[in-house]
């Protein structure tokens, strides 16, 4: 719950900064599957499985991105049966001011809990999801397991 609360606290800070420049605020969903977008164009079935979602959310998921000019769709010169989502210079540079900002928002919050939590926090969560890892990278039965520890 409290890594929802930091996601929607970033997501909220982003979307500030967007309407303040006239941008469009964009959805949660619609921030994760910008973050899994290739710069050189990804097909939304893998961009699904990447996330491990529908690949019918991730073309809801597109569409908002398409209204908010920050995505095209374009043929895929691989697959005729393809369509690749790409960035548009519009969602390029929206990209690269998301990324400062999370650089700043980061800081920020290294300012408020002290660097070297942070530098823990940063620790614990690439431990937990970082490049290599499962998304789900307790065992099953941990929950339990620690609940009956608890009550013993």
């Amino acid at each position: 719950m409290l890594l929802r609360e930091g996601f929607r606290w970033f997501m909220d800070q982003l979307n500030d900064d967007a309407a303040v420049v006239g941008e469009r605020r964009l959805s949660p969903a619609a921030a994760i599957v910008l973050s899994h977008l290739d710069p050189a164009g990804s097909r939304p079935a893998d961009v699904a499985r990447s996330m491990g979602v529908s690949r019918q959310h991730v073309h809801t998921v597109v569409r908002e991105l398409t209204d908010a000019g920050v995505v095209n769709t374009v043929p895929d010169p691989v697959s005729r049966r393809d369509r690749l989502v790409v960035l548009t210079a519009h969602g390029n540079a929206r990209r690269l001011r998301a990324v400062a900002r999370l650089a700043a928002l980061e800081a920020e919050v290294g300012q408020t809990i002290g660097l070297p939590d942070l530098d823990r926090l940063h620790y614990i969560l690439t431990r937990l999801w970082g490049p290599g890892r499962t998304p789900d990278p307790l065992p099953h039965d941990a929950g339990e397991r620690d609940k009956g520890s608890r009550h013993e």
